[in-house]
């Protein structure tokens, strides 16, 4: 162990030689500066009016089981994260020559994961206390009680969410395993919305999220102990992290370094195609439905591109399933005064357009085959959009579906109908 303690104070040293800190902290400097004073300027000048008192006390009222199931779902993704592996990204000279060490594996792996919480935690405070900076222009509290509610919550999720996966990476669990163990977490969470009640530790959490919205009579003790079970969730996945998969790990390791690489060039869809390898993301084996057989005069691009869509795996399926639900609840929200949502919804209809042109996608992959075709390249990219203009439509009919649950029918279906179209194209 004081061999590896050494080569990592080393490699800290050659690092740490490297670095320009007056750039870097001129970079910070400039960053911080202009995040403060933009984030300002935007949320004074959105004037979002207050909810009404009804609003306010449905919030109260069914906002923390909602939130519970959210986070209950962050667990599951977790723990399917940690079953393939994840969420630790070694780099393949850590696996290669530290995990196969005569060393105890679990102290080697243990500054990685608290390197990657710690990362978590940040990155989640930040979100939150912006949030919470949106959020006490229209909500009842003050703005310190909501940007610090905010902050610990969303920094307390995404530690939830990696001790999860490494609790599960480290104890080499299957799919058997995480199913067996997501049903009853969900199944918690979606009881607590239809009966009204807190009882999971997810919507314990959610009550932190909401807390400056109650009266200050109303007991700490309840987020507390939704904190008290991520705390404990971390501090078992640390200890347990020996049991790793070093195959998983050199696999993992690879697809990062690549990953890492394809950010630095801005390839987008290289880091898609990784993103999917990562998380094990491949093409069903049979098709949801067999199309018939085509016709001579049939359009071949159209029918190419339904094969595609044919063969997306189940999880695909539902995620482009949810990004239309995000999107129909954020601009129901938008609409009834939450301006800055709008964002989200936006974002949510990106994320599903990059999966519906995957065909046009892998078309363009090969330019060589593309320009053997006995068709013009213009053409035939545009005929490839049909197809997943469809699929976007679908999407936003998915979206105004749910926006139906919070806003008046006659206004929704209008509102939705109408944008369809223009929309998805």
């Amino acid at each position: 162990m004081s061999a590896l303690r050494d080569m990592r104070s080393a490699r800290r040293r050659r690092l740490v030689e490297k670095l320009e800190w007056f750039d870097v902290l001129y970079r910070v400097y400039v960053a911080v500066i202009f995040g403060v004073w933009g984030l300002a300027l935007i949320s004074g000048a959105l004037a979002d009016a207050s909810l009404s008192d009804h609003s306010v006390n449905q919030v109260a009222r069914h906002g923390p089981a909602l939130i519970g199931l959210v986070i209950a779902l962050a667990i599951v993704g977790g723990l399917r994260s940690g079953a393939r592996g994840g969420p630790l990204a070694i780099q393949p000279p850590e696996v290669q020559y530290v995990l196969m060490a005569p060393i105890d594996r679990g102290i080697a792996l243990r500054a990685s994961a608290v390197r990657q919480l710690r990362t978590g935690l940040f990155a989640g405070a930040v979100t939150g206390a912006i949030i919470g900076n949106f959020a006490f222009r229209r909500l009842p509290g003050t703005a310190l009680e909501w940007i610090a509610c905010l902050a610990v919550f969303a920094s307390v999720v995404p530690l939830w969410t990696l001790s999860s996966a490494m609790f599960a990476s480290g104890r080499r669990f299957g799919k058997l395993a995480v199913f067996l163990i997501a049903v009853p977490i969900l199944a918690w969470s979606a009881a607590d919305i239809l009966l009204e009640t807190t009882t999971s530790p997810a919507t314990l959490l959610g009550e932190l999220a909401i807390w400056p919205i109650h009266e200050a009579g109303l007991s700490f003790v309840l987020p507390l102990i939704g904190l008290a079970a991520a705390a404990i969730t971390s501090l078992v996945a640390i200890r347990g992290l020996g049991g790793l998969s070093l195959e998983a790990a050199r696999h993992r390791a690879s697809l990062a370094a690549q990953l890492r690489f394809a950010v630095t060039l801005q390839d987008l869809r290289t880091v898609i195609l990784l993103r999917r390898q990562l998380a094990s993301e491949t093409p069903r084996r049979r098709p949801w439905l067999r199309l018939s057989h085509p016709r001579p005069s049939s359009n071949p691009i159209w029918r190419r591109d339904w094969h595609s869509f044919m063969r997306w795996p189940s999880l695909r399926v539902l995620r482009i399933s949810l990004c239309g639900g995000v999107a129909g609840l954020s601009i129901c929200a938008a609409w009834q005064g939450t301006t800055p949502l709008v964002v989200v919804a936006g974002l949510a209809l990106l994320f599903a357009a990059f999966d519906a042109v995957e065909p046009l996608a892998q078309e363009v992959d090969h330019p060589t085959i593309l320009d053997l075709l006995p068709v013009r390249a213009d053409r035939l990219i545009r005929s490839h959009l049909v197809a997943p203009t469809v699929v976007m439509f679908g999407v936003c009919m998915i979206a105004t579906a749910t926006a139906l649950f919070f806003g008046p029918p006659s206004l929704v279906l209008g509102l939705g109908l109408g944008l369809a179209v223009p929309t998805a194209l």
